[in-house]
């Protein structure tokens, strides 16, 4: 993506993880142009989090929109509703916008199932964890 939008490194942060054999891929994966970013510095125009920056992690940018990016064949990537996205989506602590995109590709569970059937199921889990917390 950093490429394809022709992103200069002073235009983007990139937050990942720097633990381990981790930081070693990540870093060959960015090249000698790009830097890992440390979460509580200041944000740039565009701003990338991993993974790493999901819990525990506080983000201040009033423009932040908020995209999930997620592929459904990763195991790790087959995100649950109830937790995960509601701790990414309260990572930016002073966004003014509301919303949350969710860019993904669909996983072999879903098929043949409808839009209706689908947030049924996702409401029932949601309730589920709400009872679950009070």
């Amino acid at each position: 993506m950093l490429h394809h939008a022709r992103l200069s490194p002073d235009e983007v942060k990139i937050v990942c993880s720097t633990s381990g054999t981790s930081e070693q891929i990540n870093r060959e994966k960015l090249g000698g142009d790009y830097s890992i970013g440390i979460p509580d510095k200041a944000v740039r125009k565009i701003n990338f989090y991993t993974s790493t920056a999901f819990e525990g992690c506080d983000i201040y940018d009033k423009q932040g929109k908020i995209y999930v990016v997620s592929d459904g064949t990763a195991r790790h990537h087959l995100l649950d509703v109830s937790t995960t996205i509601r701790q990414i989506a309260g990572r930016i602590r002073d966004t003014r916008y509301k919303e949350i995109t969710h860019i993904f590709s669909t996983v072999r569970y879903a098929e043949g199932i409808t839009y209706p059937q689908f947030k049924a199921a996702t409401e029932k889990e949601l309730d589920k964890a709400e009872r679950f917390v009070k």
